[in-house]
């Protein structure tokens, strides 16, 4: 038959312990928790308990918390109340710590952590002393009382050093250094976690390390030090990379891309945050996280492919999951699609941006901004009628909102639609108005670029010496900003207005000014357009050979930008300045590199363009060739439905080898 000692076995293998079965007649109700303590010495089981059966006892009620916190915190009692009784120190500060995280009462809570303290004292117990020390500082941090708890955490990781227990080191370093913080004391908080990571190092603790560096970037980052903040993550991506940590690394690679970012240096953080997407692995969350960062900088950068490409891999891993987010990418695919000449695309990306802001933010934010660049794409299109409408619904969203810069922006971009509409007048009220309110709010930059655009509308309207005036006072400005790269546009629209004005020598002064000063900012952008609007300007004075060493350097440089229109320009330019100086074969090497930057992108007008110019520079050297490329210029035309492409190409076309192609494409709705 199976014993009754059977029939009290339990699956923690509390089964014959004495002190259980004085736990159950409390837990049963027959004697109450003070009874029970004061039986300790009632039989001889009892008085004879050892220190190995208290310790023991002790780490099986951490097995039984999960399922009986109650009873564990009997059977926790009772064992502090017995290695008191006993004398058994060890037993009774781990007993103690047992038993005031079974505690709620904070007071009771101090009280054993600090009978665990002294115990652990008198028993030369480290590594119970360091607990009991960092247990207490933690309680004393969350009941507000700092001082007490920085004095608990310096005993502990400063005198209480025996036993070498580094986690418990680098976990109350840590916390030392959040009430440093949280107290403002930020050089003592940088300090605390520099000997953290070394703390943590010493021990082989990589983590302790990372969140060491981690928190001192933060710290560093909102004291405004921001190189400090950029070296401490890259010395805790040196570690993770080390440990092999990816999605650690790829963390600290997101955080610094941020930094790196607001510090204006944009090629390195593309860099990190290509580093933290390759490193992110398959976290959908991540990834969405990184793209978050990484669509915008590849967009102000001006690198539309992978803007688009970016945005687009965002959208797909969301999923509707995030639609806020997926406004934003939507807005940046659709200036992305605008800048690779895919207008309609653009024009249907930025609808579909504000239809979701509609529903998800009516009135708000996200439908302010998606009305803002859906009004700006209607501009480019033509459609001033419907960009007007889009434009003034984002104006009076500004006003809703009081977002005053976002409605001069949006001003700015009215009195475009206004100028490309042929309403100089209405244009010239809208800049006027829009340069109020950014003088109003003292927004120099914006006020900068709205002095710019209105010196070109001048300038475009016969009044030259006009636009001079807005544009030095717009340099004026970007230079006092120390705005490097508006300092190249106005010195470059300056070199373009003198040379309208037949004032070579300042124009020449302009344009080598903005050339010196955006080759030492690295302004690969301004730099293409100061050569291309100087080998305009040499072109005008019938220096085709400076014109020609000016725009083979613009060529040069598009490569490396990534801009797809900005590099058809170019070479259309650098391909017409050859073809003038008789260099054939050079500028039909110009124009086949047009046709491959129009079909990487597939920019069907710049395909059509890029083979017509071929078809019309061939035609006499290389007849055959020249007919392939009408042919397909003409195939292309029909498919844009575009009657004034078809129109040139037939122009060009031998008799009777239009007739070769095949039928136009039905007209499109």
């Amino acid at each position: 038959m199976f014993g009754l000692g059977r029939l009290r076995r339990t699956p923690w293998g509390l089964d014959g312990h004495p002190l259980y079965r004085l736990a159950l007649q409390v837990q049963r109700g027959k004697l109450t928790l003070e009874q029970a303590g004061e039986r300790l010495d009632s039989t001889r089981e009892l008085r004879d308990l050892a220190d190995s059966q208290l310790s023991d006892l002790d780490k099986r009620i951490g097995d039984l918390i999960p399922t009986d916190r109650g009873l564990a915190f009997i059977l926790a009692s009772l064992n502090h109340a017995a290695a008191r009784h006993k004398g058994f120190r060890r037993a009774q500060v781990d007993s103690a710590l047992r038993l005031a995280e079974l505690t709620y009462d904070t007071p009771a809570r101090i009280g054993l952590l600090r009978d665990a303290l002294a115990a652990g004292r008198k028993a030369g117990y480290r590594r119970g002393e360091k607990t009991a020390l960092a247990r207490l500082a933690g309680l004393y941090a969350r009941e507000g009382r700092h001082d007490e708890a920085i004095a608990c955490y310096r005993e502990q990781v400063e005198e209480a050093k025996g036993g070498g227990y580094a986690a418990i080191d680098v976990e109350s370093l840590l916390a030392l250094a959040d009430i440093y913080r949280a107290r403002e004391t930020h050089d003592l908080a940088l300090e605390t976690l520099e000997r953290t990571v070394r703390v943590a190092g010493a021990a082989g603790q990589p983590a302790g390390q990372i969140e060491a560096l981690a928190r001192a970037a933060e710290i560093q980052y909102l004291r405004g030090r921001l190189p400090a903040a950029v070296e401490a993550l890259e010395r805790g991506l040196a570690i993770a990379a080390a440990g092999k940590e990816p999605r650690t690394e790829a963390e600290l690679a997101t955080t610094l891309g941020d930094v790196l970012h607001d510090l204006g240096q944009t090629g390195e953080a593309l860099a990190v945050y290509r580093r933290a997407l390759a490193l992110s692995g398959e976290d959908p969350r991540l990834q969405m996280e990184i793209l978050g960062g990484l669509v915008p900088l590849c967009a102000e950068a001006g690198r539309w492919q992978e803007t688009a490409d970016y945005a687009r891999q965002g959208l797909l891993l969301s999923a509707g999951a995030e639609l806020d987010q997926e406004v934003a990418w939507l807005l940046d695919l659709a200036l992305a699609l605008l800048e690779l000449g895919r207008l309609q695309e653009a024009v249907d990306a930025a609808r579909d941006a504000l239809a979701i802001a509609r529903r998800q933010d009516p009135g708000g934010r996200l439908e302010h901004d998606a009305l803002g660049r859906l009004g700006t794409l209607l501009c480019e299109t033509g459609d001033w009628r419907g960009a007007t409408q889009a434009l003034d619904e984002a104006v009076e969203l500004s006003r809703v909102l009081r977002d005053d810069a976002a409605g001069a922006t949006w001003l700015t971009h009215l009195a475009r639609c206004a100028w490309y509409a042929g309403d100089a007048q209405r244009a010239l009220g809208a800049y006027t108005k829009a340069l109020d309110v950014a003088r109003a709010i003292g927004d120099r930059p914006l006020e900068a670029h709205i002095l710019g655009s209105l010196g070109s509308l001048l300038r475009e309207n016969g009044q030259p010496r006009r636009g001079l005036e807005y544009y030095q006072e717009a340099l004026n400005l970007s230079k006092v900003a120390g705005n490097g790269r508006e300092v190249v546009r106005y010195l470059t629209l300056l070199g373009r207005t003198y040379s309208d004005l037949h004032q070579a020598q300042d124009a020449r002064t302009a344009f080598r000014e903005a050339l010196s000063l955006a080759r030492r900012i690295d302004d690969k952008r301004g730099q293409v357009e100061v050569h291309r609007r100087f080998a305009l300007h040499l072109r005008g004075r019938r220096d085709r050979e400076g014109a020609m060493a000016q725009i083979a350097a613009a060529a040069a440089l598009v490569g490396a930008i990534d801009d797809p229109r900005l590099a058809a320009t170019a070479l259309q330019e650098l391909a017409a300045v050859q073809e003038e100086l008789g260099r054939w074969e050079e500028s039909a090497a110009s124009y086949r590199r047009l046709l491959s930057n129009a079909e990487r992108i597939d920019d069907l007008s710049g395909r059509v363009e890029a083979h017509l110019q071929l078809g019309r520079l061939l035609q006499f050297q290389q007849p055959a060739e020249s007919r392939q490329h009408l042919r397909q210029a003409l195939d292309l035309a029909h498919e844009l439905n575009d009657p004034v492409f078809i129109g040139r190409v037939t122009q060009l076309l031998p008799t009777g080898t239009e007739g070769d192609s095949p039928p136009p494409a039905p007209a499109r709705d």
